[in-house]
């Protein structure tokens, strides 16, 4: 009954989402410059799928919880850089929580963020998806 519950919830929260600005345009250079992106998220693939097909959103990877234990266990990001064939050190993860940067930290990888009121002492941290574009380019 409880899952019930917060596969409603998380559903509920999908279907009220909105997409940061700046998201799309970071999203769409990723995706011209020939990068694989990924999406890992501790949510469920129903409520994943809702927010995605409402924002038009697509990677080319998603994983989420059903798919290896949530973060800040690093199994995600594991199994995204073995579905690219890619090592920790060549690969940067993006992420806004505390488990986005544990999760990194295990297995030794490069770790950026975007701002959310929660994460302020988080380094490097971008408030706007174009400086992170900006970041990237440059390390690049």
């Amino acid at each position: 009954m409880l899952h019930h519950q917060l596969l409603h919830y998380e559903q509920a929260l999908s279907a009220s989402s909105q997409v940061r600005e700046g998201m799309v345009d970071l999203l769409t250079a990723l995706d011209n410059s020939g990068l694989p992106t990924a999406l890992l998220t501790n949510n469920h693939r129903a409520a994943t799928e809702i927010a995605l097909q409402k924002h038009s959103l697509a990677f080319a990877l998603i994983l989420t919880r059903e798919d290896a234990p949530p973060k800040p266990s690093p199994a995600l990001l594991k199994r995204a850089l073995d579905h690219f064939g890619l090592k920790p050190h060549e690969a940067i993860y993006i992420g806004d929580s505390e488990g986005d940067l544990q999760a990194a930290q295990a297995l030794k990888m490069t770790v950026w963020f975007l701002a959310t009121p929660h994460n302020s002492t988080f380094h490097p941290r971008f408030e706007y998806p174009v400086e992170l574009l900006q970041a990237l380019r440059q390390h690049l």
